[in-house]
């Protein structure tokens, strides 16, 4: 790959576990996975988050352009949706 190079701008990693705070509850956990995506405000962010809500869901993608552009999957129990925003707007496609 001769023309390939490395960038210069770091991408930012984030893992780990969030819970979700009480006030929040009365959203879905997919409302609150897609509200924790968008506040990553970087240019390039990667993550692989155990979310606790009301359920655990695992949720890892990329987020870039402060936060409208991007996607994750969305994983628990019972299936795993695929989220991605473009332009701020958000879709999903369900396995």
């Amino acid at each position: 790959m001769e023309d390939s190079k490395i960038d210069s701008n770091p991408v930012k990693i984030i893992q780990g576990y969030y819970t979700v705070p009480d006030p929040y509850s009365g959203l879905s956990t997919q409302d609150q996975a897609k509200l924790l995506a968008e506040s990553f405000k970087d240019n390039d962010v990667m993550f692989d988050i155990m979310l606790r809500t009301t359920m655990k869901a695992r949720i890892c993608g990329q987020m870039y352009a402060g936060g409208n552009y991007g996607g994750f999957w969305f994983i628990t129990h019972y299936g795993a949706t695929y989220f991605y925003k473009n332009n701020g707007t958000w879709g999903q496609r369900d396995l």
